[in-house]
């Protein structure tokens, strides 16, 4: 599994083509703080432990952009 860098990018997943980035890139930083803050608090509970870590990264990105379109509405 490839750390965090740039953004989400954990094992290739995209993360120009993220709504999260769109968002980012629309000025909307708070939303992208909060979301940032908690997919990383996500990558370290996924560190400690070995159940289908690259599923559970994709989900925690998911929960993310959710929390962010909700942020901006």
């Amino acid at each position: 599994m490839m750390p965090l860098e740039d953004g989400f990018m954990v094992e290739r997943l995209d993360w120009q083509k993220s709504p999260l980035y769109s968002l980012l890139k629309d000025g909307h930083h708070v939303a992208y703080f909060d979301c940032l803050k908690a997919a990383l608090g996500a990558y370290r509970c996924i560190n400690r432990s070995s159940i289908q870590p690259r599923q559970k990264v994709l989900d925690a990105v998911r929960r993310a952009e959710s929390y962010a379109k909700e942020w901006d509405r």
